[in-house]
């Protein structure tokens, strides 16, 4: 990704419902610096706030687009965005896992944005 002309990241997440959720959990975005700071976010309802979690059917496909923003002050450098769910009342992630291994923080790196 890069953030060299506009300082925000555009994202289109399409999401897969393996099985009928029981509960709804909220979707978390965060661009982080190279010290693990958070430097924006979004958490919110998936599917662009209008499809909670506990309404999503098996094998449906939820598109979602995510848009963050580099605070104008922000130094150059490489960022990192990472994503997960949690569970808004008790601020508990989900696990979250890639390819059957479990990732730190339960939260998943999608990719690295570059500002110059």
């Amino acid at each position: 990704l890069d953030l060299s002309e506009t300082n925000q990241v555009d994202l289109t997440l399409y999401w897969l419902a393996q099985d009928v959720p029981n509960e709804n959990v909220l979707l978390f975005v965060h661009l982080v610096d190279g010290e693990g700071n958070i430097v924006a976010q979004q958490d919110r309802v998936p599917g662009n706030t209008l499809r909670p979690t506990g309404g999503w059917r098996k094998s449906e496909v939820i598109s979602d687009t995510v848009s963050l923003s580099l605070p104008a002050e922000s130094p150059s450098s490489d960022y990192k965005l990472r994503l997960g769910f949690y569970d808004p009342e008790t601020g508990i992630r989900l696990p979250a896992s890639v390819l059957g291994s479990p990732q730190a923080n339960d939260q998943v790196e999608i990719d690295t944005a570059t500002a110059p």
